[in-house]
Order: structure tokens, then C-alpha cells, then sequence
């Protein structure tokens, strides 16, 4: 930190404070001089990759509660990943594509439909081999993004939706092409849901995620200290527990 502070001290770094996080970055100049003087070993760019890449694996799977510090970090983080992407891209074009597809992923859910389709365009350029299914899912993206940036004349996107039996669809959700929802599930209000969801889930988010079973929904349902069974009851009935629960006059 000491080193840091004296870099920051010559305005050699530049400090930032972004929500409470500080962060640090280097002047153009200095940064185009510390490439120049990198070693000609590839480790330290590929050690760079793997961070982000890393990161970005870690919204896959990430829960409600933290998801707004990692969308706060990958924000923050941005140039550093457009460098990781032109390095991977450049150097590892096979091991970058699931990177490149999920920060394009990323931009687009920001509304930075541009830069996210032309990443789509650079990835099948690279003349590699892709995965059918998520070239299949760029291309649904890709035509997504272009519709809306009016880059093809009357264009629409189309996709067979499947909702199965018993699925509660909260207000305001919008359900995109080519999903599959099975059966006996709960879709959270305000989610956008893309993709193949399995049966007895509960889905949330956006992107929407599966971030509980719904056995345990019900579980903590029981477990509500304000979870009555009265339903069947009629409006004074109601009334007079809901009164004496909540111990009002």
C-alpha cells in the first residue's frame, strides 16, 4: 500500500471512490508504457484473464443478496475487462469464447447493446469452433440487439415459449424467446426470464435464475410467524384472528 500511495502521491495512479470503493487507475500514457514494458511472457495478461473470467463465472450461480455487489464490481471493473477480452481474444480465441459470451451477455442486460452485439460479431469472426447451443443462443441475441438498434429493417425475433402446468407469473415479467418453464413454478415479479428452467423451481431476477427448490418456498412459508390458514374462512372470521394476531383494537 505504501508503494501505492507514492504512485498516487507523482500522479502516476490515479485514485477513485465509486460507493464507498476505492479503486485505482493509470494514466494512458503510463499505461501504454507499462505494456511496452511488460516481460514477453504471457502469464502476467493470462493471470488478468483469468481474474475476470473468473468473476464473471461467479454471476452464474450468485445469490440475490450479493448480486448487487458483483454487478457494482464488474461496472467498476470495465476496462479492465475490455483489455482481458482483447488480449483472450487476440492470443486464447478458444479459451475466451464462453468470456466473451457472457460479458456481451452482461452489456446487453445494461442496455449497451452496441458494444455487446459488436463483441457477438468479433466472436464469430474468430473462425474457431463454438458450441451449437451457444452459437444458436448468440445468434437469438444478436438478432435481439439489432432489432432494437433498427439495424434490420421491420425485423422481429421469434421463439417457441413453453410454460408448463401450475407456474404463477408475477406482474410485470417479461418472458423472451425460447424459453421453457416446467411445471409447478413461481416466476418473481419484474424477472426476465430467457432460457430452459426446470420443474419445481423458483425463479428470479434479472436474468432470472433459479435460486430455490420450491419445497423450500413452502418451507419457509410454514415457517412465517404471519402464515395463516384461513382462507376458507369468511371476512369476519378473517378479521377477528388477523385482529388478535397483530393485537389490534
Amino acid at each position: 500500500m505504501e508503494l501505492l500511495s507514492n504512485l498516487t502521491d507523482k500522479s502516476l495512479v490515479v485514485s477513485t471512490v465509486n460507493e464507498g470503493t476505492t479503486g485505482f487507475t493509470m494514466l494512458e500514457s503510463i499505461r501504454e508504457y507499462s505494456n511496452e514494458k511488460l516481460p514477453g511472457t504471457s502469464e502476467i495478461y493470462m493471470k488478468h484473464f483469468e481474474y475476470y473470467q473468473d468473476l464473471i463465472k461467479s454471476g452464474e450461480d450468485i445469490v440475490p443478496e450479493s448480486e448487487l455487489a458483483w454487478e457494482k464490481e464488474m461496472i467498476s471493473g470495465i476496462d479492465n475487462i475490455r483489455a482481458a477480452l482483447k488480449w483472450s481474444m487476440e492470443n486464447i480465441p478458444e479459451e475466451s469464447v464462453k468470456f466473451v459470451f457472457k460479458v456481451a451477455q452482461f452489456l446487453e442486460l445494461k442496455g449497451n447493446y452496441r458494444e455487446a452485439l459488436d463483441l457477438l460479431v468479433k466472436l464469430f469472426g474468430l473462425n474457431i469452433k463454438i458450441d451449437d447451443t451457444l452459437k444458436a443462443e448468440a445468434y437469438v441475441n444478436a438478432a435481439f440487439m439489432s432489432c432494437h438498434m433498427d439495424e434490420i429493417e421491420n425485423a422481429d425475433v421469434f421463439g417457441k415459449i413453453k410454460i408448463g402446468n401450475n407456474v404463477f407469473i408475477g406482474n410485470n415479467c417479461t418472458i423472451l424467446p425460447g424459453t421453457t418453464v416446467g411445471d409447478n413454478c413461481i416466476i418473481g415479479a419484474g424477472s426476465v426470464v430467457r432460457g430452459n428452467f426446470p420443474e419445481n423451481s423458483v425463479i428470479v431476477g434479472n436474468p432470472a435464475k433459479v435460486v430455490m427448490p420450491i419445497s423450500m418456498q413452502k418451507l419457509f412459508y410454514l415457517q412465517n410467524p404471519n402464515f395463516f390458514t384461513i382462507r376458507n374462512l369468511g371476512p369476519k372470521e378473517k378479521r377477528k384472528i388477523i385482529k388478535s394476531h397483530f393485537n389490534i383494537e
